[in-house]
């Protein structure tokens, strides 16, 4: 062997050292990069799952708010400051600012649509149940349901892929 080819052979093995290294160092990024988009794509459609499970939740809070107050404001005079009715009017705000801050982690528009077609309904009924009947708001309460179903079919089908 002669000194020309024994360099050739070594710059042609390091040539080939060089391009196996990139190669793998690519696959190795890619497959990285796969599993991250995967686990970030994960973990969005669980946190869509949670924000619509608080929603969910508040707006069963706020069901009962809606209905202290109703009992409250049939019995409180209109004479006389009840605390009681107070006391409702505190919780029930409370409940609908809750509801308002989870609804903002919502994506789902026809969601946040059904919730506050909802919400406007019970807030008409609480008062009076001549301007807002009871079927009127359940009719209201069942399709807001089926809308917190729908979200939240998707938002599993978008944390399985």
């Amino acid at each position: 062997m002669t000194t020309g080819s024994t360099l050739e052979t070594a710059l042609i093995a390091a040539a080939i050292a060089i391009v196996v290294a990139g190669g793998t160092q690519f696959v190795t990024w890619r497959r990285e990069r796969t599993r991250w988009q995967r686990e970030r794509a994960q973990r969005a459609g669980e946190l869509r799952l949670a924000a619509v499970r608080e929603a969910q939740e508040a707006a069963l809070t706020v069901r009962a708010r809606f209905e202290d107050f109703s009992a409250a404001a049939r019995v409180a005079t209109v004479t006389e400051f009840e605390p009681a009715f107070a006391a409702a009017q505190r919780g029930l705000r409370d409940a609908l600012a809750a509801l308002d801050v989870r609804l903002g982690r919502v994506d789902d528009v026809g969601l946040v649509d059904a919730l506050r077609a909802w919400r406007d309904r019970a807030r008409f009924h609480s008062i009076s149940g001549e301007e807002v009947t009871d079927a009127e708001e359940q009719a209201a309460w069942d399709a807001m349901n089926r809308a917190f179903a729908a979200a939240e079919r998707a938002a599993l089908n978008r944390s399985a892929e």
